[in-house]
């Protein structure tokens, strides 16, 4: 959820901003890969799928839920490009509170397209009453914890923007004191793995 950018104090006339380069060579790195990786799904996505397929719902939420990873690789391109060409000034407000909001409500987003699937695969006219509330009820309310909890986060970082003048966008969530990522990551990964239980059980049926 966001960047992690330690805060750097101004250097000594003649010397460079070695540490943030460094920083933002790595988050550009990564986001330019993991943004190549995405447009290659996407392409194999559309290339091996049939006219009838891409009528569905839930190829139609893939689609976009791949576009919107795509839209964090660009933006977060741009912020390190931006850092690399000004690394004396601050990160721009506007690009981090996008990142904030992109990588804070767009995993679950993505994960709550695992519950189209499981409507699918669990239908409730067919499906007994105390199955269907394990089965859907609690990976919805799962997916609504991780939305207050990414409120939170964003709430914060929005705060945290507007008030640090310290370079990087790491050193707002260094000083924060919410565990609002653990809790993310907590939730996601169990979500994930009660999901993943559910379509292994109607497999092996």
């Amino acid at each position: 959820m966001g960047q992690c950018r330690a805060s750097y104090k101004v250097p000594g006339a003649g010397t460079n901003w070695l540490a943030v380069i460094d920083s933002a060579v790595v988050f550009l790195m990564i986001s330019a890969t993991m943004g190549a990786v995405t447009i290659a799904m996407l392409l194999a996505l559309l290339f091996f799928s049939t006219a009838t397929l891409r009528r569905k719902p839930l190829f139609i939420l893939n689609v976009v839920a791949l576009l919107l990873g795509i839209t964090v690789a660009i933006v977060n391109i741009c912020a390190e490009i931006r850092i690399l060409k000004h690394p004396i000034i601050s990160g721009s407000p506007q690009i981090m509170m996008a990142m904030s909001v992109l990588i804070g409500i767009g995993p679950t987003l993505v994960d709550s397209i695992l519950l189209l699937r499981i409507y699918s695969v669990f239908p409730p006219r067919t499906t007994p009453h105390i199955h269907l509330f394990f089965v859907m009820v609690i990976p919805i309310l799962i997916s609504v914890a991780r939305f207050i909890n990414s409120i939170i986060y964003i709430n914060s970082y929005a705060h945290s923007v507007h008030t640090t003048t310290e370079l990087g966008s790491a050193s707002i969530l260094i000083r924060s004191h919410l565990p609002c990522v653990k809790i993310e990551w907590f939730l996601q990964v169990f979500d994930n793995l009660l999901v993943g239980q559910k379509f292994m059980t109607c497999n092996t049926r």
